[in-house]
């Protein structure tokens, strides 16, 4: 599928002519306000970022059995990911060859994928089994009506899918996080699925994008788990891993494994608590915030998808693993947590987005220290180039990591 319609010289001059926004990005300021709630910009976003980008879609658990689908969007493409009869999982769009209605809805179970429309019938290998009535047109040729592939990859029992059929590979997307996950001992074999829940804000994925990966905002927004979590604003460390890869650590308390937080451009985040801990009253798990009341660290990881609905309306997925026997009370416990600290994201990021909506808006200004807002600077960065350069690779590098990065100068105490 082509990934654009236009290109770099008419893209730039469309947004951003003579570069101004270029300069200001780099320096430290925010995209515009207009960014954050223009109908263009956002379909520009679609086009050149989410269509040709990996997406975190679920647990491959969905997908365990032959005839096992589900399906979703991205970059408003709908996919439908389904176990084949000979337990290979496959990428498909949603689309059928004949009129473009879907072949499948939500999720569940079948022998055969069927466009409830005019009744083509798909095998689950994409395959075009039958279409009523084609026999009576010779020069129909079935083998040509196949589904249009998309992609889909896997770390360990977590489901990625990418629009493109010949997208590149998901190790180019984590990059080093792929190694990292295995250091840092995530425990991504013996990890226990445990719920799905999803939270809705009236906001741009922008705005919700930079709230998850900053935790400047934790003392104010977030005061009851800023508090009982006992964390150190300098043992916060966020700084890059690979050119387009952000490693996040919170110390949360002296002899407690540290949790790990990763990001990978444009939208795969997860969250790794680190293991067994004493702490007091309330435990949390991982940063921007997720926990138990329990007086154990609960170890697994929460892997989040941050989903562009429209231009102001972003939901974010969020899937629970564990490996220890929780309770049922104890899993609940810990997914309302999580659904507390979002709500409270929420409260502030349709804030933002009302300021943005005022129209007296411009510029924000970014502190781009490592500790307090340093990856959102990058991130703005990266959107910008996508929109206005659209015939660049999505996965060109941006970043260096250096052997010696920022969090090693912070935990010496250098800076």
């Amino acid at each position: 599928m082509a990934s654009t319609q236009f290109s770099f010289s008419s893209a730039q001059e469309a947004v951003d002519p003579r570069g101004v926004i270029k300069n200001a990005v780099e320096s430290g300021k925010t995209l515009p306000s207009s960014w954050y709630s223009d109908e263009d910009i956002f379909q520009r976003e679609q086009r050149t970022i989410f269509r040709r980008a990996w997406e975190y879609v679920g647990h491959k658990g969905r997908v365990g059995r032959a005839g096992d689908y589900f399906t979703c969007e991205v970059g408003g493409v709908p996919l439908v990911i389904v176990c084949g009869n000979d337990n290979k999982v496959r990428a498909f769009h949603n689309i059928c060859r004949h009129r473009h209605h879907p072949v499948a809805n939500g999720s569940g179970n079948q022998g055969l994928l069927i466009c409830n429309y005019h009744a083509w019938t798909y095998e689950l290998d994409g395959s075009l089994r039958a279409a009523p009535r084609s026999r009576e047109n010779p020069s129909f040729d079935k083998s040509q009506q196949c589904l249009k592939q998309a992609s889909v990859a896997f770390l360990g029992d977590m489901v990625f899918v990418n629009p493109m059929e010949d997208a590149p590979s998901l190790s180019t997307a984590l990059g080093p996080i792929e190694q990292l996950v295995q250091t840092r001992k995530f425990p991504m074999e013996t990890a226990r699925f445990r719920a799905r829940r999803s939270i809705e804000f009236n906001a741009n994925w922008k705005i919700v994008w930079d709230n998850n990966c900053e935790c400047y905002h934790c003392p104010t927004v977030h005061p009851a788990w800023y508090r009982s979590s006992r964390l150190d604003p300098k043992h916060m460390y966020t700084y890059p891993v690979g050119p387009l890869q952000i490693e996040g650590t919170l110390d949360l308390q002296e002899g407690s494994p540290p949790d790990y937080v990763f990001f990978a451009w444009p939208t795969i985040c997860f969250m790794s608590s680190g293991g067994q801990g004493a702490l007091p009253e309330t435990v949390i798990a991982n940063e921007p915030g997720t926990g138990a009341s329990s007086k154990d660290l609960l170890p697994g990881f929460v892997a989040y998808r941050i989903h562009a609905l429209g231009v102001r309306q972003t939901r974010i997925e969020f899937d629970v693993y564990t490996v220890n026997d929780l309770t049922e009370e104890q899993a609940d416990e810990w997914l309302q947590m999580i659904v507390k600290i979002l709500s409270e994201d929420r409260e502030v990021c349709e804030g933002v987005q009302r300021g943005h909506d005022s129209g007296i808006a411009d510029m924000g200004t970014l502190l781009t220290a490592i500790d307090s807002e340093f990856m959102a600077q990058t991130w703005e960065r990266l959107v910008y180039r996508a929109v206005t350069d659209p015939d660049a690779g999505l996965y060109d590098p941006i970043l260096e990591p250096s052997e010696n990065g920022p969090a090693n100068l912070l935990r010496s105490g250098a800076a």
